[in-house]
C-alpha cells in the first residue's frame, strides 16, 4: 500500500470483541487541534476500548515508562494491542517540584504538556530542543537550557536502540505479541526497521505519506488533521490485516 513500507499480515489471531488498544506517541498521535485521534478511530473499527497514552512534546522514554507501568499494573493484558509511535531521539522527561497541576497544551482542549506525579508531589515535565522558548515555568527552563548543552545525537541514538531492544524483550517476555512500531513522517529514528526484533518483524510500518496534503492541519504540516487521523487508522487496518 502506498505510504507504508515493510511489515505484513499479522499471523496471530487478534481479539476484536473485547480488550484494549493502547497508543503511546508524541503530538502526532495526540489531540493536537483535533477532537478525535487515529487511535480512537482504530479502536472503534476493531471493537476495542481505547487507552490514550500519546502526549504533546512526549518522548520515547515517556512511552516506554507508561507502557511498562501499564503492563506491571495489569491495566493491559497480552490480548490487547499496543502501538508505539516513536518520536525524535533527543526528547526526555524530568521531575519538577514547581507545579502539582496538569497544564494544557497550547491550542488543545484535551492535551497536556506535563503529567502529575503522585499526590501533590510535583509533575513530570517534557523536554525537547528549544522547549524553553515556550515553556512557561522559568525554573524548569533553567534546567532545559543547561541540559541542551549535553545532548549528542549519536549518543542519543545509541541509547534509543538499546532501550528499544530491552522494551521489546520485556513485552515479549510478558506475552505481548500484538506490539506495533510506527514510523510516522520525520519523527521516528532512522533505521528503526533494522532494529525490530525477529518476533516483531511483521509489526513494523513506515507511513511516509501520513502528513501529506490534505492529511495535515491547514496551518501546521507537522500534525494530522481530522482527515489524516481517520486515514491513518484505515491504512493500519489494511497494512496489518487487522480486519481479518
Amino acid at each position: 500500500m502506498h505510504g507504508l513500507k515493510s511489515g505484513g499480515i499479522v499471523a496471530n489471531s487478534i481479539m476484536r470483541s473485547m480488550g484494549n488498544l493502547l497508543v503511546a506517541g508524541c503530538s502526532v498521535s495526540d489531540y493536537t487541534n483535533v477532537d478525535k485521534v487515529w487511535g480512537e478511530y482504530l479502536a472503534e473499527k476493531l471493537n476495542l476500548d481505547y487507552i490514550h497514552q500519546a502526549a504533546g512534546c512526549g518522548s520515547n522514554w515517556r512511552m516506554w515508562r507508561v507502557v511498562v507501568n501499564a503492563v506491571k499494573n495489569k491495566l493491559i493484558s497480552p490480548n490487547d494491542l499496543v502501538f508505539m509511535q516513536y518520536t525524535e531521539l533527543t526528547r526526555r522527561e524530568f521531575w519538577s517540584p514547581y507545579n502539582n497541576d496538569r497544564v494544557r497544551m497550547y491550542k488543545s482542549n484535551k492535551s497536556w504538556i506535563n503529567d502529575q506525579y503522585g499526590k501533590n508531589d510535583g509533575s513530570i515535565v517534557r523536554y525537547k530542543i528549544d522547549v524553553d522558548k515556550w515553556h512557561e515555568e522559568p525554573r524548569d527552563n533553567t534546567l532545559f537550557k543547561a541540559y541542551t548543552k549535553h545532548v549528542n545525537p549519536a549518543f542519543e541514538k545509541e541509547l534509543f536502540f538499546q532501550q528499544h531492544s530491552m522494551f521489546e524483550c520485556f513485552m515479549k517476555q510478558n506475552g505481548f505479541d500484538n506490539v506495533y512500531f510506527l514510523n510516522v513522517g520525520h519523527y521516528c529514528p532512522e533505521f528503526l526497521e533494522e532494529h525490530v526484533a525477529s518476533f516483531y518483524k511483521d509489526n513494523f510500518a513506515a507511513i511516509d505519506d501520513a502528513l501529506a496534503t490534505p492529511n495535515h492541519l491547514s496551518d501546521d504540516v507537522y500534525h494530522l488533521s481530522d482527515t489524516g487521523h481517520a486515514s491513518l487508522a484505515n491504512q493500519l487496518v489494511t497494512h496489518f490485516g487487522l480486519d481479518r
